[in-house]
């Protein structure tokens, strides 16, 4: 009988889903049919709580009021307010999961949203079973006090920064280990700009900027895509509103005095990736470790306060992107790329060489499980044991992150599998292979 693995995510934006999805490929393809792996977009199912009706919130927040975004995030990253709203998740939530695990359980959990991670982290107390629980963390720099529960195995961080960060917050350090950003391996083989990526109407290339606000298109957008649409720029935009209805019809009666193309939700990120020579939006994890695998330029503009301006300064300090304050900034700087197309080559080229290069599914880390003790506590990551990522006590730098992001994807999904096929209420080990 296959193992069963339940990934739980939440549909704000599109970059948790997007992790889910490329962890649910990476599983899959190790296990070869050994694993059933299913994911439970939270968001989407509709599940009869006060916490999915407050997720579904997050979209009109961050698109029309990002400051409320802002004062949300820092009011709830105390550990104080996440241990209330665990309690308060506990009493509908968390209690409706229980018995869905109780009904049907996995043999491994994966949580990759911090709000859901505290609903899977209660649900799982109250089955009085010790499921592992592996929670992948999308923050590129300061973790959210809501990815940290004692419930968790194994945390799997993008950073050094953010496994530092997670210490401080009281995290055995054994529990946590430097895997990477699972991204998607499409972006990665996105290669130099293609005209021929999109629909062409046989003018000469130019320069190419795609525009994007993640799932929801966020940010300044609409104001972005004006100013450059009519400073007489010879570029050609492709805009991605997301799930923002209202934003694509503004830019569509807008008629902008500019080729261009705008598009709703676009399932095919990478094929637009592929057309583009600067990739300009806000500051998601997703967002920015797209850009690089696809050896993109990437512009910030307005990012959301709380972790986007955290991931805006990890990406600016290791030659990632780069920010600008205003519109004005974004047409001087695309004046420049379009009369020296060396110069966003050359940002992109340092980014490829700070960032990932190879994929979720590029290299392959040996380990294996060893069970010890059967005291029927529950499952733990020893310190002595687990040997994933790269550890110590300095940030990370450019040749670290490039080595690190190589394979988050199937990094993670090893270590899921060698959890997933151990006995019940055995407690667990992972050693290098010998």
């Amino acid at each position: 009988m296959p193992k069963k693995v339940l990934i739980v995510t939440g549909a704000t934006g599109a970059g948790h889903n997007s992790v889910a999805k490329t962890l649910h490929k990476a599983i899959e393809e190790l296990a070869a049919g050994a694993v059933e792996v299913t994911v439970l977009d939270y968001v989407s199912a509709g599940r009869p709580s006060w916490i999915g009706s407050f997720s579904r919130l997050y979209a009109p927040m961050i698109v029309r009021f990002p400051f409320l975004w802002g004062a949300a995030y820092h009011l709830s990253n105390s550990r104080r307010l996440v241990l209330l709203l665990r309690a308060l998740a506990g009493l509908t939530a968390a209690r409706h999961l229980a018995r869905a695990l109780i009904s049907d359980p996995p043999d491994l959990i994966v949580c990759v949203h911090p709000l859901f991670n505290q609903v899977v982290a209660a649900a799982v107390r109250r089955t009085g079973v010790p499921l592992p629980l592996v929670t992948v963390i999308t923050d590129l720099a300061e973790p959210h006090a809501a990815w940290v529960a004692p419930e968790v195995t194994l945390y799997a961080a993008p950073t050094e920064e953010v496994r530092q960060g997670l210490v401080a917050q009281g995290v055995e350090p054994g529990r946590v280990r430097v895997v990477g950003l699972p991204v998607d391996q499409r972006f990665f083989e996105c290669g130099e700009a293609t005209p021929e990526a999109l629909p062409s109407d046989g003018t000469p290339r130019t320069l190419t900027l795609l525009l994007t606000g993640g799932g929801e298109g966020a940010g300044a957008m609409y104001d972005a895509a004006l100013a450059l649409a009519h400073s007489g720029l010879v570029a050609r935009l492709i805009v991605v509103c997301g799930r923002n209805d209202t934003l694509r019809h503004r830019l569509n009666v807008a008629s902008l005095p500019i080729r261009s193309q705008v598009l709703g939700f676009c399932d095919d990120m990478p094929a637009l990736l592929r057309a583009a020579d600067v990739v300009v939006g806000k500051a998601g994890a997703l967002n920015i470790g797209e850009a690089v695998a696809a050896r993109k330029a990437l512009v910030f503009l307005r990012s959301l306060p709380g972790q986007e301006a955290a991931n805006v300064r990890f990406a600016c300090a290791r030659g990632l992107g780069t920010e600008v304050p205003d519109v004005g900034q974004l047409v001087k700087l695309a004046r420049r790329w379009a009369t020296e197309p060396g110069k966003a080559r050359d940002q992109a080229v340092h980014a490829v060489e700070a960032g990932p290069r190879a994929g979720a599914h590029s290299r392959a880390r040996q380990s294996r499980v060893a069970a010890s003790g059967s005291d029927g506590t529950r499952p733990r990551c020893r310190d002595s044991s687990l040997s994933l990522g790269i550890t110590g006590d300095a940030p990370l730098n450019s040749d670290q992150v490039r080595a690190l992001w190589q394979g988050g994807g199937k990094t993670i999904a090893e270590a899921v599998l060698q959890l997933a096929h151990q006995k019940e209420k055995e407690t667990w080990q992972v050693r290098p292979a010998e």
